[in-house]
């Protein structure tokens, strides 16, 4: 968990540096070279590293194995692809070959560093994760502070960059995987059935929100874009603290579930979304009465439209946790097919809502469209919840169990 904890922190004051240093424009050229990278690392880490946790994490001392060897290969392959595709479209943008050029280059590393952690975290490895992860964040500011007299995106983006090759370079050297060709096309080809069910749960779950910033650059300009990932940043408390929360009681719900206490489950998934929506009011108020001043120094020029765009970012929050608490609930009791089809039926709505939401209102609109797609899953999801409460409980807890 402190790996993951390091990795968000990492990333929050990457956008926070990067915010402060450059203009609105170029930090929205920022955001959405940021949203390639979430899409990309979660989309790969879908079919590779989460099949590898999904088949391999219950078996002891796996770190050199065969298997960790194929699923590495087989990232590996899959951001070398992903890195000659934006070469490619470098050349057709002009005004930003240098940086995606650059940002090509990362790519293998900033995919290779989120694997690894991944993979240590599956061997039991979770401090040397997180020891990497420190490595990346000391790197990463310490690069952004270099080159802070001389601001622009081709040198905070290959700050970045730098700083992803020494932590993979740290994770290459403690777990050694043998890089095939052969060993890549078998771990496709064999893992890809189990791999397709978390790719598709990934894109549901972060394809809409992620992709809200793609339709505001496009229909609003690439300020309004960046002001998106800003408002984000003001946000990034609450993330830290639900997905933290989230992580730490699952195992939890599971038990519950087990034991056939299914009323203290529904306590608990309530008390979840509860309190998601209590911290968002919480983060609400703080931002609100918060100094310009104090904003501009965390966000520079962006400062400005992330905070006209924080109300409708936390909104959106508020409904994924809302949707998140029965989420848990469903998945602990093993109806995880029914929470898939909650995101797969809402998706297509809130893709709808984003759209018109950024047509018509640029990012203000896009979360406000994002909103109603999350409330809505939210609904279904409590729905589904309260039914199968009423088929499998009588009134209580089957206290003896």
């Amino acid at each position: 968990m402190s790996a993951q904890v390091l990795s968000s922190v990492s990333s929050l004051i990457l956008s926070a540096l990067v915010a402060r240093a450059l203009s609105a424009g170029d930090f929205g050229v920022f955001a959405i070279l940021f949203t390639v990278y979430a899409l990309l690392i979660g989309s790969i880490r879908a079919v590779t590293a989460e099949t590898y946790i999904y088949a391999f994490a219950h078996v002891e001392d796996r770190t050199t194995s065969g298997d960790m060897s194929a699923a590495s290969s087989a990232s590996l392959a899959l951001s070398v692809m992903a890195a000659l595709v934006t070469v490619i479209v470098a050349f057709f943008i002009p005004d930003l070959t240098s940086t995606l050029l650059i940002f090509a280059a990362a790519i293998p590393f900033l995919v290779a560093h989120d694997h690894f952690r991944y993979i240590l975290i599956a061997n039991k490895q979770s401090r040397s994760a997180a020891l990497i992860d420190l490595l990346a964040l000391v790197a990463v500011v310490g690069g952004l502070l270099l080159v802070a007299r001389e601001p622009s995106i081709v040198t905070q983006i290959s700050a970045w960059a730098i700083s992803e090759v020494l932590a993979t370079a740290a994770a290459l050297a403690l777990l050694r995987p043998k890089y095939r060709l052969s060993s890549a096309a078998s771990w496709l080809k064999e893992r890809m059935a189990s791999g397709r069910f978390f790719l598709g749960d990934f894109l549901l779950t972060n394809g809409v929100t992620q992709g809200a910033t793609f339709l505001v650059a496009a229909f609003a300009g690439l300020p309004a874009a960046g002001s998106i990932r800003a408002a984000q940043v003001l946000a990034s408390p609450i993330l830290l603290i639900t997905r933290g929360v989230t992580v730490a009681i699952a195992p939890e719900t599971r038990r519950l579930a087990a034991r056939g206490k299914h009323k203290m489950l529904l306590i608990m998934s309530m008390l979840f979304s509860f309190c998601t929506v209590i911290a968002v009011l919480a983060a609400l108020g703080l931002v609100a009465v918060a100094p310009p001043e104090f904003l501009v120094v965390i966000l520079g020029d962006s400062s400005e439209g992330a905070q006209l765009v924080f109300p409708f970012v936390a909104l959106a929050l508020a409904c994924t946790g809302a949707a998140v608490g029965p989420g848990l609930y469903l998945r602990a009791v093993g109806r995880v097919n029914v929470a898939f089809r909650s995101k797969a039926i809402t998706a297509p709505l809130a893709i709808v809502g984003v759209a018109f939401g950024a047509m018509t209102g640029g990012a203000v609109g896009s979360q406000l469209g994002l909103s109603i797609g999350e409330f809505i899953r939210s609904i279904l999801n409590w729905v589904q919840v309260l039914l199968y409460q009423k088929r499998n409980t009588n009134g209580g807890d089957q206290e003896g169990a």
